[in-house]
């Protein structure tokens, strides 16, 4: 189910990203740099990165669990930001149990990392209402103070 999640927050970001500013892009399973040279270093894919030209301007990553974030998925995403030095967006189902969401910033820098859950548990009379009340949830996110703040 992680990888369906992933796919689908994926093509949300795409598709409403370029609605926001038609220079946005949206790398999937993006290959970005490393915080750390030589036998350590590892190749890093967060589910996306949002671009502008080659700004960076957040990175994000899809979970399918409940019950709220679990460290290494904050160890994961602050990996990303600070290789790119770009905010950071945790995404979640919503589910029953899972804290609201939060943003947190890491000490001493501009770096803020977000925790938003999709409307996964909506009732939509059509798959059409469902993939508008998503993408109306990743716009909201896209647009948030996080990205004002780059």
């Amino acid at each position: 189910m992680n990888k369906i999640f992933e796919a689908v927050v994926e093509r949300a970001v795409r598709e409403t990203a370029s609605k926001i500013d038609d220079s946005w892009t949206v790398d999937g399973q993006a290959n970005i740099g490393n915080i750390i040279d030589g036998p350590h270093a590892v190749d890093m894919t967060p589910d996306f990165a949002v671009r502008d030209g080659e700004e960076t301007i957040p990175v994000g990553d899809a979970k399918w669990k409940a019950g709220g974030t679990a460290s290494n998925d904050v160890y994961q995403v602050t990996a990303y930001m600070l290789a790119d030095s770009t905010p950071g967006l945790l995404v979640y189902p919503e589910q029953d149990g899972l804290p609201a969401p939060s943003t947190v910033r890491a000490k001493d820098t501009h770096l803020s990392l977000e925790s938003v859950t999709l409307p996964t548990t909506i009732d939509a009379p059509r798959y059409e209402d469902f993939i508008a009340a998503l993408q109306r949830a990743v716009e909201q996110w896209l647009e948030s103070s996080t990205l004002q703040q780059r």
